[in-house]
């Protein structure tokens, strides 16, 4: 995987002529609207990539908004609330954003390297999967239950320990005790707005009292009921006092 992220950087990085041909354009010409896309580790990395380059070429200075979903949301999440992981990626090389592509995700793995085989409660489901041949897709989801067991069913328990090891590893013990809000931003992007797109699911808003959200048709169809995400927006805005301070419901 690591050779592959590597891969992709170095692809990206010979791309950015294109963005050269626009550098003195950009740097006249403020009300740059920066929009990544989701996709785990690699919407990450990439734009990672992606913000060096720009960095580079004088056009992150000219950005007035990001706007991150899923996988990118890790990359904007360290880029603006940690100053170690700004410096990383805008004052190094390529050659040591790949280094420190390296030892993040080393740290990462190093969040599961208890994970057992345990499939707690779904324990009959992993042993009836035992008997489905590896090529059946059902079999590598079934994989991940021990996964999801170890972190006790939650989604935001694994991010949390995702980010707890990687800041540590790039040296910023304190950035998962830090509030997305104007006033902790870094002085450097000052000015620029940054967009979180987000969804809550049923499992990850009620968890401690057993309760979840439906979308009924009508009050009187509960047989046509379905679980459904909730979709989040959380902006903080580019000037003091400005965006949403407050805690997801």
């Amino acid at each position: 995987i690591f050779l592959t992220l590597l891969t992709t950087m170095k692809a990206l990085f010979a791309s950015c002529s294109l963005f050269a041909l626009a550098a003195v354009e950009a740097q006249e010409t403020p009300g740059f609207l920066w929009a990544t896309s989701g996709g785990g580790w690699r919407s990450m990395v990439a734009n990672s990539a992606y913000a060096q380059v720009f960095s580079n070429i004088g056009l992150l200075d000219n950005i007035d908004i990001v706007a991150t979903t899923s996988g990118s949301s890790w990359f904007s999440s360290q880029f603006f609330f940690s100053d170690q992981y700004y410096s990383a990626v805008v004052d190094g090389t390529p050659e040591s954003l790949g280094n420190f592509t390296r030892v993040w995700f080393e740290a990462y793995a190093s969040t599961q390297a208890d994970v057992g085989t345990s499939c707690g409660p779904l324990q009959s489901l992993c042993d009836l999967a035992s008997t489905i041949p590896p090529t059946n897709p059902i079999s590598e989801i079934v994989k991940l239950i021990p996964l999801m067991v170890y972190f006790d069913f939650s989604w935001p328990n694994l991010i949390f320990a995702m980010f707890n090891a990687t800041s540590f590893s790039y040296g910023d013990t304190a950035f998962v005790g830090v509030d997305a809000t104007n006033a902790n931003k870094l002085d450097t992007l000052e000015g620029v707005d940054l967009c979180f797109h987000t969804s809550l699911a049923p499992n990850m808003r009620s968890k401690d009292d057993q309760t979840i959200s439906f979308l009924l048709e009508s009050p009187e169809s509960e047989s046509a009921a379905w679980t459904v995400p909730l979709p989040v927006d959380w902006c903080v805005g580019g000037a003091p006092g400005e965006g949403w301070t407050g805690k997801f419901p």
